[in-house]
């Protein structure tokens, strides 16, 4: 927790920053001065070097994973994670249990159960 930023909580001397415009073909120094010049309060020019070091390692780090990790990021990115079309089985109020025990599992059957549910919650039938 302590080491560890959430996306939009604000700590002091700490502020999480989208860079939206990160490519591969990017250029790292004209991205890292547009960064110190929009947040010149947070970040001081004279660390732009570090700004292009972080930056130039954010655009390579996917070269730099293990093959196997590189192509489970993109099976995983293949699959839309909310496209509860995915899951063909259909929902039945009386397994609530098993599907609240899916979500203790792993992230696939946690998404199973989790579409499950959401199943169950559409129909107004199922809700008191």
């Amino acid at each position: 927790d302590y080491g560890d930023p959430i996306l939009g909580e604000r700590k002091e001397m700490q502020k999480v920053i989208k860079v939206k415009g990160l490519g591969a073909a990017s250029n790292v120094s004209v991205l890292a001065q547009e960064i110190v010049a929009k947040c010149g309060n947070l970040v001081h020019p004279s660390r732009l070097p570090e700004v292009e070091q972080l930056l130039y390692y954010l655009q390579n780090r996917e070269e730099t994973a293990p093959p196997a990790a590189r192509k489970k990021r993109r099976e995983f990115k293949a699959k839309d994670p909310f496209d509860v079309t995915q899951i063909k089985e259909k929902a039945f109020i009386d397994d609530i249990e098993d599907y609240k025990e899916l979500l203790y599992e792993s992230n696939e059957d946690k998404l199973k159960g989790t579409a499950l549910i959401l199943q169950l919650a559409r129909n107004p039938d199922n809700l008191e």
